[in-house]
């Protein structure tokens, strides 16, 4: 157990002292000092109900702001989290520091739930929950008897995006916040546009704002144009400097057909598939694994999207951009925690139907620059994007390939006839082989693209299905 400092000790202490010599840390970056100090300031009592909403990039030190004050502050520590992964992560943070902390979830037994209180009449300050908790009447009312310190909301744009509808209890948390007496509130978050910010102040009142520019300049974006998601994974991932990586995908489904292609490519290099369909222990075995691997590949929804904090990922490829730029920057920002430079990949394969398609789109508009005005903000100079790099790429993998061997044999191939031709030597025949090292499903899915595009016709005869015959499209 770490040692506890009283306001009195801590007034004549330095905080970066505080800091190296509990969290190993050199110094406080000055938002961090910021927040810890107005911390300081307002529970020796000159303030109660003070409302802090801090907006801090992904990978800036969020949590040493409510972590470090356990170690000064008078009363408890209440963090209240949007996902159960989410607690854990924080939950094994705490005790990495040496510091005791409780956590009150769903599914704990009238025993369990009296050990923790039991702990915190010992002198436990950290209690880590979430909302629905805090909707439980018995544990809001032995919460509030006590003298509590800070009460903060992590992740807390959810408590807007998510509390509509989703979490209708999350919509609840400015409610709840009344019947638990904290001197100080916080909430953290590392992007908010105008409407998150403009929900937040609905449900709690008048905001002190301390806003960071969400920019991450260690972070480079980059997109790829492809006729194969299947194929660019497996491209992009094979060679170690791009691992440990981070693959978003939008459904469990593709989920998990990703991850099963990408380990028949790739064998050697572990990998696994992770969503809200899994239970909850499978879902910590995920998470530990993932944190300790050094190059692992882990296939996810945005389940993993929150706060989980694996500081290594060396990049983060989006199957399929997501509503806002919001969101999106809360999905790449796990990659490069730890401050060295790292990638955001983003597979473009056809129209986009996210309005982020037009930033990514674009072939003379910056793109961090397009996902900072975005959410309000603006760009002070990118260090790292195709478009200001003039690292385009306009032509995609194996379309060359494919759509010279239709045009040079119109109505002569079939699906599976092209797939064999393309990966096959054949002697005395020039179009074969071409593209022998992709899977034949990574070439049939470049097909179909085509298709879709209208590049390639698929054609019938009559009323009769045949297999499908092509043309090079006019």
């Amino acid at each position: 157990m770490k040692r506890t400092y009283t306001h009195a000790a801590l007034g004549g202490m330095d905080l970066d002292r505080l800091a190296v010599t509990h969290f190993g840390i050199p110094y406080l970056r000055p938002f961090q000092r910021l927040v810890v100090d107005t911390i300081a300031t307002h529970d020796r009592g000159e303030t109660v109900g003070r409302t802090q909403l801090v907006i801090l990039p992904t990978g800036s030190g969020k949590s040493l702001c409510f972590m470090l004050p356990a170690l000064f502050v008078e009363g408890l520590i209440i963090i209240i989290y949007p996902l159960l992964a989410l607690m854990e992560d924080q939950r094994r943070r705490f005790s990495m520091a040496g510091i005791e902390c409780v956590v009150l979830r769903g599914g704990q037994s009238q025993e369990e739930r009296q050990q923790i209180y039991q702990s915190l009449d010992r002198g436990c300050k950290v209690v880590i929950t979430n909302a629905e908790m805090l909707a439980n009447s018995s544990v809001l009312s032995q919460l509030a008897r006590r003298t509590i310190s800070l009460l903060v909301i992590d992740e807390a744009h959810t408590v807007v995006s998510w509390g509509e509808g989703f979490r209708p209890k999350l919509a609840l948390l400015g409610t709840f916040g009344h019947h638990l007496p904290a001197r100080q509130l916080l909430l953290f978050t590392a992007t908010a546009d105008e409407q998150v910010i403009t929900g937040l102040k609905r449900l709690f009142g008048t905001l002190n704002i301390i806003h960071g520019n969400s920019d991450r300049p260690n972070i480079s974006y980059h997109v790829v144009k492809t006729l194969s998601k299947r194929r660019a994974i497996t491209g992009l991932l094979q060679e170690s400097q791009n691992r440990p990586a981070l693959v978003f995908c939008p459904t469990r489904a593709l989920c998990e057909r990703l991850q099963a292609h990408y380990h028949i490519q790739n064998p050697t290099i572990d990998s696994a598939w992770y969503h809200a369909g899994l239970s909850k222990s499978e879902r910590s075995r995920l998470e530990g694994w993932f944190i300790d691997h050094p190059s692992g590949v882990l296939f996810s929804t945005n389940a993993f999207g929150l706060g989980v904090d694996k500081k290594n990922v060396r990049t983060v490829v989006h199957c399929a951009l997501p509503a806002d730029a919001l969101s999106y920057l809360q999905e790449s920002g796990r990659a490069g925690r730890d401050g060295n430079h790292s990638h955001a990949v983003v597979l473009m394969q056809g129209p986009e139907e996210s309005p982020l398609g037009r930033i990514f789109w674009s072939t003379t508009s910056c793109y961090r620059e397009g996902l900072l005005q975005a959410l309000g903000e603006e760009m002070e100079y990118c260090n790292g994007c195709d478009v200001c790099d003039g690292q385009q790429h306009f032509r995609r993998e194996g379309e060359e390939p494919i759509m010279r061997a239709v045009r040079e044999r119109p109505f002569g191939l079939t699906t599976s006839s092209l797939v064999q031709l393309l990966m096959i030597d054949q002697p005395f025949d020039r179009l074969s082989g071409h593209l022998r090292a992709w899977h034949p499903s990574e070439i049939r899915e470049a097909i179909q693209t085509l298709i879709t595009e209208k590049k390639l016709i698929q054609w019938r005869f009559g009323s009769r299905l045949t297999l499908p015959f092509f043309r090079h499209a006019r």
